[in-house]
């Protein structure tokens, strides 16, 4: 998938090997969800513009402070062409996640006697997610992209490899693309950039975040 998701994978690998169940359960929890928010942010920036009028203002209207089941909806709307919702067992096992989530997770505080089953049922959408055939998670592997200055002729930026393993810098010539300063993007096996900001944010090569709300509406600012 790409360097963030395998960074999880590596943690959850250690807390799997030391049985610590509770963290297995949150680190799922963090990998299903930002995954949902790749998706979101992949899809906006892809085709915000190919929905309807009033589509785009429901949509926007709705990522102001969306919920788990909000992004979802939103996810639908903006998957005109099926990229992401074009499995049965798929769309079953995410209409199932806010559910699971609310009621499993509550507060955010799992009872000891249900983290088991709580981590099958998450374990089940996660792979779902990153296994099924069809979606655009499960058959693309993306670089992710940090772009940080224009200098001269180029873009100047930061490269996190699709495999988890490489960070590096990066130059792409102005020709490429507009590139806006500080953004995020994803880069696929093809060669094509798709913007991921304002939904996933990354600072540098360790410190990443996902999209929570709009915390000034006036001034579009992204908490």
């Amino acid at each position: 998938m790409d360097y963030i998701v395998h960074q999880l994978d590596s943690k959850m690998h250690y807390f799997e090997i030391l049985g610590e169940t509770r963290e297995l359960v949150n680190y799922y929890r963090v990998k299903v969800e930002y995954a949902l928010v790749f998706v979101m942010a992949y899809l906006w920036n892809r085709n915000i513009q190919k929905i309807d009028f009033d589509t785009k203002e429901y949509v926007i209207t709705s990522v102001v402070r969306p919920s788990i089941g909000t992004i979802l909806d939103i996810i639908r709307k903006l998957d005109v062409e099926k990229e992401f919702f074009s499995n049965k067992k798929l769309i079953k096992l995410l209409n199932d996640y806010p559910r699971l989530r609310n009621d499993k997770l509550g507060h955010g505080y799992v009872f000891e006697d249900g983290t088991r089953d709580y981590l099958s049922e998450i374990r089940d959408i996660s792979e779902g997610i990153f296994e099924t055939p069809g979606s655009l998670i499960a058959d693309n592997d993306y670089d992710l992209v940090v772009i940080h200055k224009l200098s001269e002729d180029k873009y100047v930026g930061l490269n996190l490899s699709a495999d988890g393993k490489n960070y590096s810098p990066c130059f792409c010539p102005i020709e490429v693309l507009d590139f806006e300063l500080d953004n995020v993007y994803a880069l696929d096996s093809n060669g094509q950039y798709f913007r991921l900001s304002p939904f996933i944010h990354i600072n540098k090569e360790n410190e990443f975040f996902i999209y929570r709300d709009i915390q000034e509406k006036l001034l579009g600012k992204v908490r």
